[in-house]
């Protein structure tokens, strides 16, 4: 259950990143002011994931120590990317981390299931996913596209397969998180070059 926590809490402290390029552009008033009220609430977010890593048993100090695995390195840097390059597919690619309005998250759900004996997990968690529903994160792509009169035949072929991409490559990354943290039997952490560390320093 550790390993998507573990790798959450690396992609959202890097969140700064992935967005400040969108922040620095001339978007219409109600996109930027979007865009700045996502960063105001997503900023600093990493101390509550931290916080749900050390309740399932890690260090503090380990989760400065942990590399995150490959293809999480490459998420965040691909989401980055966009955010510079191409801001309709940067705001279409937000579900791919946040989810889809109206869809409820399975996978937070299935993690919660398999940890529903950890009493400090299920508070912090419990926290988190009020804080997720409250802001309704969920829908901000849906907000951000009620704010574009129109796309392209185009672009929006572009936009589409960096979107099925950014899918790809997230699926890719949950298979590298199942395949590292899946058959262990008790937690060990993805150092430098690869090297394992114990979640206790």
């Amino acid at each position: 259950v550790a390993g998507p926590f573990i790798e959450q809490y690396h992609v959202t402290s890097r969140f700064v990143e992935i967005i400040a390029p969108l922040l620095s552009m001339r978007l219409a008033q109600p996109l930027r002011a979007q865009m700045f009220r996502y960063y105001g609430e997503e900023y600093g977010h990493e101390a509550l994931e931290s916080t749900t890593c050390e309740a399932l048993g890690v260090a503090p100090q380990r989760l400065a120590q942990i590399t995150p695995l490959p293809l999480h390195f490459a998420f965040v840097d691909t989401l980055t990317l966009l955010a510079d390059l191409d801001p309709v597919t940067s705001f279409a690619a937000i579900m791919v981390i946040e989810g889809i309005y109206g869809e409820p998250p399975r996978m937070s759900l299935r993690l919660a299931a398999a940890a529903r004996d950890n009493a400090s997990f299920n508070a912090v968690s419990g926290e988190h996913e009020e804080l997720n529903e409250s802001l309704n994160h969920n829908s901000i792509s849906r907000d951000m596209f009620a704010h574009i009169a129109a796309v392209g035949p185009a672009r929006q072929a572009v936009t589409m397969h960096r979107i099925l991409f950014m899918l790809e490559l997230n699926q890719r990354a949950w298979g590298g998180i199942a395949q590292f943290y899946g058959p262990q039997t008790e937690l060990r952490l993805h150092g430098p070059f690869g090297q394992p560390l114990t979640p206790k320093p």
